[in-house]
């Protein structure tokens, strides 16, 4: 019966089987190919869409080639000093026309090693003569991206390459790290206008030319149709010194999102000097931003509050403000213009000037249909939330940390820089916020170094009406056999998660098998490790 399924019906199944499959197995999608001619002819396109991805090993990589090589007409192949052609066999598809993704950087990789499996000279210009082939011969090319490489020899620029503005021109997503190739956005700009993803990494030491800026600028108002914009502008990595002077100028790229104020739905800010002119005028033009994530910025200046109108971020549904020093005032703007729109918010903040409890207190007042927060607090902000929740009736996931973390990168450093942190007791608390969680909360994550009995623990769980999945008290050293047996004896319905990873006790394999139908997973340290 499946062979008498009908066309479409038989690519949903293959999109998904290709989609959910496991990164390193294609065995599902491959056995496709293998049943008749119709599953073969629609499991083919989806196989070659993006061949190049997780494949970088000698063997596969040196086959994948060779197959495209076989398209290669003879003469070619001997201009490029290639082996005879009674070495390949004759293809059975045109795979490039397949193409939708090119990871540039992923296929100079592969070009690179099929020479050295090949013992062919490395002045072998393969790598080239494939990105001919994919932008001559593919229909539609999606996806371009760019990555960071410390032996970029070879300059090609796809943008020039023939048949270029035929394929390229339906391009939805350029993923670029600085400018690899001169003069790149510049003559993108004339062949991809199509473009609703654009994500660009202007790191300190990548390629870059004095012009580059403007370039993208002129290219971002070329665009139809841009959804989603990125920029990041990092100095280095965050855990060493950073030289702030040599941050990149960008007002000029931020004066041109302007022009996308129909279509731009996301824009993400990362490591960001905005030289005392956030572009605040341009970002409350676009109608429809609804994600907007500023991170580890600085140099916000004093925005212009008078260019926000009514209907300044209404559709702002997510927000993230992570380690910037951005002003007090413009949070609040954030929060009282996007109203009950706003549903998922993470607060990773030091220097606002004011304090997180009146973020609270705004964010109840204005914004409450919240559905995920994730917010760093000070312990003796805690007292306000009881009122926040009670607020915020259709809350989700709640995940609070402490602000007084030194290190949050990376779980051994963090477990290490927690042992500095203050213990919070909350045994007056916890049972008031067992009456205050709204009945839509399955989440709730404390990351902070708190304290409490297990009467106190037991009468949280009594009180808390919300279906609960995951509970975690993974730095709450109290926690103890009885605390654990509390909460067993309290659960409403079966856990999914619970993490009490520094327990001062041992979940054993014989307790975990005793309550395996209560709680799915225990995350818990060993106990020669405690």
């Amino acid at each position: 019966m499946a062979a008498k399924l009908p066309y479409l019906c038989l690519q949903e199944i293959f999109e998904y089987i290709f989609i959910n499959r496991d990164a390193t197995k294609l065995s599902d999608i491959l056995s496709c190919i293998h049943i008749n001619k119709d599953w073969c002819k629609i499991a083919i396109p989806i196989l070659w869409r993006d061949p190049f991805d997780n494949n970088l090993q000698f063997e596969h990589v040196t086959k994948l080639i060779d197959v495209y090589i076989d398209s290669f007409p003879p003469t070619l192949q001997n201009l490029l000093n290639l082996p005879s052609k009674d070495l390949y066999t004759s293809p059975s598809f045109n795979y490039a026309k397949f193409l939708r993704r090119m990871n540039l950087t992923q296929i100079r990789a592969a070009s690179n090693h099929w020479l050295k499996y090949k013992k062919i000279t490395s002045k072998c210009p393969i790598f080239e003569h494939l990105c001919k082939h994919f932008v001559n011969s593919a229909q539609t090319l999606k996806i371009i991206e760019f990555k960071p490489e410390f032996d970029a020899i070879v300059n090609v620029n796809i943008f020039t390459l023939p048949n270029a503005s035929t394929s390229l021109y339906s391009l939805r997503e350029f993923d670029c790290y600085g400018e690899p190739i001169d003069n790149l956005y510049s003559t993108a700009t004339n062949v991809a206008t199509m473009i609703r993803s654009l994500r660009i990494s202007l790191v300190h030491g990548c390629p870059i030319i004095s012009t580059t800026l403007n370039d993208i600028s002129t290219f971002i108002k070329s665009q139809r149709q841009l959804e989603k914009f990125s920029v990041d502008n990092r100095i280095g990595c965050f855990c060493c010194p950073q030289d702030l002077s040599v941050a990149l100028n960008l007002t000029n790229v931020f004066s041109s999102l302007g022009s996308q104020a129909k279509t731009l739905s996301s824009c993400h800010f990362f490591s960001i000097n905005f030289h005392n002119d956030f572009p605040l005028k341009q970002l409350t033009e676009c109608q429809n931003l609804q994600e907007l994530v500023i991170s580890r910025c600085w140099n916000f200046g004093t925005p212009n509050y008078s260019n926000v109108h009514l209907k300044s971020f209404a559709h702002l549904s997510t927000i993230e403000l992570v380690l910037s020093a951005i002003p007090d005032m413009l949070v609040r703007t954030f929060l009282i213009q996007s109203g009950r729109s706003l549903r998922k918010i993470r607060l990773e903040q030091h220097s606002m000037h004011g304090t997180f409890s009146e973020t609270l207190q705004c964010c109840a007042e204005n914004n409450q249909n919240i559905t995920n927060i994730l917010a760093f607090i000070y312990p003796e902000e805690i007292y306000k939330l009881p009122m926040f929740l009670s607020a915020c009736r259709q809350l989700e996931q709640l995940e609070l940390w402490d602000k007084n973390t030194p290190n949050r990168r990376g779980y051994e450093d963090l477990h290490y820089s927690m042992r500095t942190v203050e213990t919070i007791d909350v045994n007056e608390i916890l049972p008031r916020l067992g009456t205050t969680i709204p009945c839509s909360l399955v989440n709730f994550k404390i990351n902070m170094k708190w304290s409490f009995t297990s009467t106190s623990l037991e009468n949280f769980l009594h009180s808390c009406q919300a279906p609960l999945e995951s509970l975690s008290f993974e730095h709450c050293e109290c926690f103890s056999e009885e605390h654990f047996e509390i909460v067993i004896q309290s659960l409403k319905k079966p856990l999914k998660i619970l993490n009490i990873m520094h327990a001062n006790f041992e979940v054993t394999s014989k307790i975990r098998e005793k309550v395996k139908y209560i709680i799915k997973s225990i995350l818990n340290r060993p106990a020669h490790i405690l």
